[in-house]
């Protein structure tokens, strides 16, 4: 089940008379979800281009960072994904835009995670790949 934006704004851009119209969610519920911010560190800051998919007990989800939607629109670079009644997540693979690929497994639901991209340096002389590791921050807000 996916999750429902908190706020909608629409706005008139066609000059025809129109009202702004404002939305908010206030609708409650137990469904759980994770939000991801994606800390890019070799140029793609935004991390802009990269796939996360979440496969939970119940179902799996696939999103992808982006930064803009439209005209005159824009995405939030956080990535949000409603879980519905999964209480928890089997796994999360993320794809970076320069193709590594990195995979967490067993992670709890209602949560932030910041998860920096994997450090790339190639050592050429020992043929070795450094990475690090993500931290966590619980969500203390929906």
């Amino acid at each position: 089940m996916p999750a429902f934006t908190d706020v909608a704004s629409v706005s008139n851009t066609t000059d025809e008379g129109l009202e702004n119209r404002f939305w908010r969610n206030d609708s409650v519920n137990d469904n759980h979800w994770i939000k991801l911010v994606l800390e890019g560190t070799q140029g793609n800051t935004s991390a802009v281009g990269a796939l996360i998919e979440i496969a939970t007990p119940l179902d799996t989800y696939v999103q992808e960072v982006t930064g803009g939607a439209g005209r005159g629109s824009a995405n939030d670079l956080p990535v949000e994904f409603g879980l519905g009644a999964a209480d928890r997540i089997d796994q999360i693979v993320i794809r970076w835009p320069n193709g590594q690929v990195q995979r967490f497994t067993d992670v709890a639901v209602d949560q932030t995670l910041v998860v920096p991209e994997p450090a790339t340096w190639i050592l050429l002389a020992l043929g070795l790949i450094t990475t690090c590791a993500f931290r966590f921050f619980r969500n203390v807000r929906r």
